[in-house]
C-alpha cells in the first residue's frame, strides 16, 4: 500500500492569507479619495454653519434702536445695553444720546442755542464722544450732563470739553 502523505495544515495559512487580503482591501479603501457626496455633505454643512453664525450676529448686533421720548426709557435701555436713541436738551445744547451694542454710549452735540456765541456754537456742534460701561452699571450722569465722568470716554467732544475746562 502506498503511504498517504500527511497533509500540511493549510487552513491556518489560508485564514491568515484571507485576513491579510481583507485588511489590504480595507486599507486600499481608506486610502482612496473621498467620494463626491462626502465633499457635498461637507460643503452643505459649512454653509449651514456660516448661515447660523451670520443670523446670530445679525440678530444680536442689528437690533433696531428704541426711540425714547423720556429720560427714564433711555436709562432703562442703557442699563440693559439695549440699542436706544434719545434726544434731549441740556442747558443750551441739544444732544443726541445713542446706546450701541457692547454697552457703548455715543453722545453727540447736535447744536447750541442762538444765544451762545457763534464761536462756541461752531466749536461744539457736531462733536461726539463714545463712552464704555458695564451692563447694569450705566452712570445716569452721562445722560444728564454735557460732560459727566470722562474716564471711559473718547472722541473729539472729550477733547473739546477738556480744552474748555
Amino acid at each position: 500500500m502506498a503511504k498517504k502523505k500527511a497533509k500540511k495544515p493549510i487552513r491556518k495559512k489560508t485564514k491568515k492569507a484571507e485576513i491579510n487580503k481583507l485588511l489590504n482591501k480595507r486599507l486600499r479603501k481608506l486610502k482612496q479619495k473621498p467620494s463626491k457626496t462626502r465633499y457635498l455633505f461637507i460643503f452643505i454643512l459649512a454653509l449651514v454653519i456660516i448661515a447660523a453664525i451670520t443670523y446670530f450676529l445679525y440678530t444680536t448686533y442689528n437690533k433696531e434702536p428704541v426711540v425714547c421720548t423720556d429720560l427714564g426709557c433711555f436709562l432703562e435701555q442703557a442699563a440693559n445695553c439695549e440699542p436706544a436713541i434719545y434726544t434731549t436738551k441740556i442747558a443750551t445744547a441739544t444732544i443726541e444720546l445713542k446706546i450701541k451694542p457692547g454697552c457703548k454710549l455715543i453722545k453727540k452735540i447736535l447744536g447750541l442755542d442762538s444765544d451762545e456765541a457763534a464761536e462756541i456754537r461752531a466749536f461744539f456742534t457736531g462733536k461726539e464722544m463714545t463712552c464704555s460701561y458695564d451692563k447694569g452699571a450705566f452712570n445716569p450722569v452721562l445722560a444728564k450732563q454735557i460732560s459727566g465722568p470722562l474716564d471711559d470716554c473718547t472722541g473729539n467732544l472729550v477733547d473739546a470739553i477738556k480744552a474748555v475746562v
